[in-house]
């Protein structure tokens, strides 16, 4: 085994590639480059490229802040973990595949998991609901962040069949709004949602 390697170089070796050049690029000849070492070494720390995903998403997740003020009304605290949440996917872009699809199962993940509940348990949820409150807000960051990467984003041409469909008078409400400029989209569905869940909480 290679003493120059650690299994944390060899990791934010892969997050820097993904940051750069997309997860396409992340391959053992690339990192075995990055870290100046062959690449069969990095299989001593990470055994193949389901390892690596889960290590960068583990790693994405590991910059989200895991500790909320206590001192705050719950909804305060949910919002917290969601903005962080959010915060750390728009920082690695290209590794929003891997965070979205990745199961949880790494520590990063399990620790967030577990505050995020802790704090809609304290506040009186039910498991089940609990559990719902926090699947809920991870989707919508995860949805989110997903659209802000660029994922769906609209080329010229589909910009020009777009501009001629709408032209037809077949859609009329979506001709209404299409020069309608939209707020912050993501502040407007987390404002929402928690309401929703204090609502439900109420009754």
């Amino acid at each position: 085994m290679s003493a120059r390697l650690t299994r944390e170089r060899v990791v934010a070796a892969a997050l820097g590639i993904v940051d750069r050049d997309g997860l396409d690029a992340l391959t053992m000849r690339a990192l075995g480059r990055a870290l100046g070492v062959d690449p069969m070494a990095v299989y001593h720390h990470l055994p193949n490229k389901a390892a690596i995903l889960d290590a960068v998403a583990e790693a994405v997740i590991a910059e989200v802040p895991a500790d909320p003020d206590a001192g705050l009304p719950w909804p305060e605290q949910v919002a917290a973990l969601a903005r962080g949440y959010r915060a750390a996917l728009r920082r690695h872009p290209n590794a929003l595949p891997a965070v979205a699809t990745r199961p949880d199962v790494s520590v990063a993940a399990l620790r967030l998991l577990d505050v995020a509940l802790g704090v809609a348990l304290r506040a009186g949820f039910a498991p089940a609901a609990a559990l719902e409150l926090v699947h809920a807000t991870s989707c919508l960051v995860v949805g989110h962040a997903l659209d802000e990467s660029g994922a769906g984003a609209t080329t010229p041409e589909v910009a020009a069949l777009q501009a001629a469909l709408l032209a037809t008078g077949e859609y009329p409400n979506l001709a209404a709004v299409a020069t309608v400029q939209p707020g912050d989209t993501f502040e407007t569905g987390l404002a929402a949602l928690v309401a929703g869940f204090e609502a439900r909480l109420g009754r």
